[in-house]
Order: C-alpha cells, then structure tokens, then sequence
C-alpha cells in the first residue's frame, strides 16, 4: 500500500536517497518496522520511542531505517524525530507544574514505565478499541442494575500493552519522584491550624499523601496531637526510613531497589444484588500483585518493648483502575508473618513500624506510654473520639525517642462486624530524624459498611 509504481521520469519527485545515513530517533510510542514499504508488509519488528535508527531512504511518507546490529526495515517517516523525546515533550506535567496537553501516556510509559502509566495505556485502549457492540453491552448491563444476563467481559491481547506488561513483570526500578518524603509534623500541624472547619462529610487535601483529607472530627482531634520535643539519635535522613505501608513501587523509588508487577487475574464484574454491577479492572488487566525484587528489613515492636524483625518483599495485592465492590477497606498496616510472632511477649498489637534496606540489629527497646484525653466541639456528635495514647520507642537505648506512634480511640463505631459501640481507631506514626519529628504513615479502622 505504501507502494505503487511511477514513471522513471518522476522518480525524483518523490525518492529521496540520503548520500550518508541520518541519525533519527523512534518518536511514537510503539512502532511497526516492516519488511518492505507496504502497509500490508509482514512486521519485522518494533521499536518503542527513542530507539536510534539510521535514515537511508524516504518515499511518499516511508522511510528505511536500519538499527541495532544492521537490521533494516520500513517504518512511516512522521514517527521518526530528529532528536530524542523527554518527558518535557510527553509526560502528565510541564516543567512549570501545569498539565501538559501534549501527555501521551503510552510514550510516557516507554520513557519511564511506572503502574499509572500501564493504567492510563489500558484506558487509552479501551477507549479507542473496544468495539461500540460490547461497550453498549455491558454499559446496559451495569445501568440495568440487575445481575440477569451477565455478560462476559471480551478483551483480546494488545501487542503494546502486553510488551508493557512484560517490562514490569521483568522488574524496572520505579523514578525518585514517586516518592514522597515524609513531612515535618510542625509543616503538617501549621497546616492544620490554618484550616477551618468544613461542612460535615467533607474532607479538605493537607498535600501530602501521608495523612489523608481531613473531615471536621479529624481536624480537630489532630490539632490535639502534641509530641514530646525530640533531639537527634539513631535515624539522621528520611532516605533511611520506608513507610509501613508504601507500596512496592513507593519503596523501589526510595531505595533503587527494582520493582515487578504481574497481572495475577482478568477484569472481572464486582458488586452485589444492592449495589448492582460495576467492572473491576482496565481492559484485561484486573487483580495484579507487586513486590521488590530483593527483600528489605521491617519491624515491629510489642507492648513490652520487645521486637521483631523480619525481611520482606513488601508484596501487595490491588486492582488495577481502582476497587469497585461496595465495601472497599482501605490498606492497613500489617505485619506479614503475624500469626509467627510470640503471644505471650504482647504482639497481639504489634504494627509494622518502619521498613528500611539496611540490616537492623535492634533487640530490646525502651517503651514509654502517655494518656491523654480528647475533645471536640459539641456540634460534632458522631464519631467522637474520647481518649488517645502516645507510644514513645527508644529503639537504640540512648535516652532519645525514635519512634512515636500515637493512637486515638473511638466507641461509638463499629469496626468491622463487630458490634455497635467496639473501638474504632485512628493511628499515626511518627519518626524522629536528625531531632525533628515527621509524620511518616497513617492508619485507621474501616468504618463499618452495610453491606
């Protein structure tokens, strides 16, 4: 198709031979090399963006290219560039902050592979190739609100997005700017002082993704959080520290560890008789579990000071896109082996503190308990928080805390199945670095769910 025969005459109008190759780059995001100029010419291979080609001839919008070790193919010219593509020119944000109109999420993948990109890519593709005949099926399907006819969810394999799948199966190390170092609680609290209360049920962003929006009952309970003044001991940069509940990517993006993400199921329909249908799931990526590659340390500490220390992958379990059942909790933290850790040294309770890439060589540590009571406006009835504790950790017995996990307890909802009136907890961690307390994770029961 690419192809087609011309008088000799005019063979110069539209043959250009370069007298020396030309350096060129691959500028789309995923490209055919074909065998000849025809479209309809097998597919000798493809390239993803910024692979360097030579340029030896182009004709009526096709060039041939070689690359690698001489190979030699066709490829159509406006997916060639003159110099590499950045993420300036494809990724979600410009320079400036501002979203970038130019985002291409499959380029944007290939320059950096991260999950959110393997997310948008699939919801690229199923916006533009899902057929209009399955897309009518299960749209009527889940605003039918019925579960009568279930229709099955027909996805084929995409070449891209299962070249992509294969790059993060295969492990990549996540970019630094997925992580997020934790904030000063004296940043976090000026920020919370600076809030006013919303209308209920509203939650206003603090801008940090270690402590949630807080509705009008959290922002007043957090404003009662008062820390003992720390001073400088074991931990002296915020690299050193890993949040408990950071994800696989979240960790290899702090520590340069590779990370890898398999899909582990297909999309699939959620929901129940009340709720009605909904779809898990982008394309035919459903359930997908990450974990580091190589094991880190993690630790958890008793009631009686004593403590565990385990390596871990950090693997994590989620749906791609998102959650859709009616009754998602949110992550907690956990320790993985918990049911391992000895009952009668008090770890019923224990949480994973921190995790870290370095060997840890603590054993007994110094455990301090404050009380402290709580109060909030009267015109917030429910929930209401009574009580709080503050579990100040000397992890290296040099006299200065380390860790500070204070816990907030309220009676009025139910956690889980239990019955009305059990304990509903909030919880935030904190880690002394270098004599300044940041806020490094955040942890809360689910509120209970009718379902």
């Amino acid at each position: 198709m690419f192809a087609r025969a011309l008088p000799a005459s005019l063979l110069f109008v539209v043959l250009h031979v370069c007298a020396e190759p030309v350096q060129n780059w691959i500028g789309g995001s995923y490209v055919n090399v074909r065998t000849t100029s025809s479209k309809s010419a097998p597919i000798l291979d493809r390239l993803i963006i910024n692979t360097p080609v030579s340029l030896l001839m182009k004709r009526e919008g096709v060039c041939e290219v070689t690359w690698g070790t001489q190979k030699r193919g066709f490829v159509a010219c406006n997916l060639l560039r003159n110099k590499p593509v950045t993420l300036n020119d494809v990724g979600e944000m410009l320079p400036s902050g501002k979203p970038n109109p130019n985002y291409s999420p499959t380029r944007a993948f290939w320059l950096q592979p991260t999950f959110a990109r393997l997310v948008s890519a699939a919801q690229l593709f199923e916006a533009a190739l899902l057929s209009a005949k399955q897309r009518e099926l299960e749209e009527k399907f889940i605003s039918s609100a019925s579960w009568e006819n279930t229709p099955a969810i027909r996805r084929y394999a995409i070449p891209e997005l299962e070249a992509m799948k294969a790059i993060l199966a295969n492990g990549v190390v996540a970019p630094r700017e997925l992580w997020t170092p934790p904030p000063t609680w004296e940043s976090v609290r000026s920020e919370l002082e600076r809030k006013k209360p919303a209308p209920s049920g509203n939650n206003q962003e603090i801008g940090n993704p270690h402590l949630p929006g807080v509705d009008p009952l959290h922002l007043w309970v957090y404003r009662q959080i008062k820390l003992v003044p720390a001073r400088s001991s074991h931990f002296k940069t915020v690299n050193e520290i890993g949040r408990p509940k950071a994800t696989p990517e979240e960790l290899s993006a702090q520590f340069g560890t590779p990370w890898t993400l398999r899909v582990t199921g297909p999309a699939e329909w959620t929901g129940s008789s009340n709720s009605g249908p909904s779809r898990n799931g982008v394309w035919d990526i459903g359930s997908v579990t990450q974990r580091l590659e190589k094991p880190i340390y993690e630790l958890a500490v008793s009631n009686a000071g004593k403590v565990a220390i385990a390596t871990t992958h950090a693997e994590f379990n989620e749906i791609a896109g998102g959650d859709n059942g009616e009754c998602v909790g949110s992550v907690h933290i956990q320790w993985p082996e918990k049911e391992l850790l000895p009952s009668h040294l008090g770890f019923e309770n224990a949480l994973t503190l921190f995790r870290s890439p370095l060997a840890l060589g603590f054993t007994n540590v110094k455990v301090n308990v404050k009380q402290q009571r709580l109060s909030q406006p009267t015109t917030l009835k429910e929930p209401k928080y009574l009580r709080a504790t503050t579990t100040y950790i000397d992890l290296d017995g040099d006299g200065a805390d380390d860790i500070a996990v204070w816990n907030a307890v309220n009676n009025q909802f139910a956690a889980g199945d239990g019955p009305e009136g059990s304990e509903y907890n909030s919880r935030l961690i904190f880690v002394n670095v270098n004599g300044v307390w940041h806020l490094l994770d955040f942890d809360e029961d689910d509120a209970p769910c009718g379902c």
